[in-house]
């Protein structure tokens, strides 16, 4: 196995771990923001609301978007059992 095909698999790793990732984490971000703007208009200071509303949206984000998540990283697990193969 070259040092060439480890940098790729690497790079390849990292770019699929920011790009799986960055849905969830776009919206949970978008929530805390409107939910904090929320709070802020209205005065209310609760932090358990705020809390509660990002963990509510990640866990229906993660509903959304997980199936594509996993087939992401079963694509890339394929990916390295190849890799793996050339040793």
């Amino acid at each position: 196995m070259n040092p060439d095909l480890i940098l790729d698999l690497a790079r390849e790793a990292l770019t699929l771990a920011l790009v799986v990732s960055l849905p969830v984490l776009v919206i949970v971000v978008l929530s805390a923001l409107l939910s904090a703007v929320f709070q802020t208009v209205t005065g209310i200071q609760d932090a358990s609301i705020g809390t509660t509303i990002r963990f509510v949206v990640a866990c229906l984000a993660l509903l959304a978007f997980g199936p594509w998540m996993f087939g992401e990283l079963q694509a890339f697990a394929g990916l390295l059992m190849s890799a793996l193969s050339q040793v």
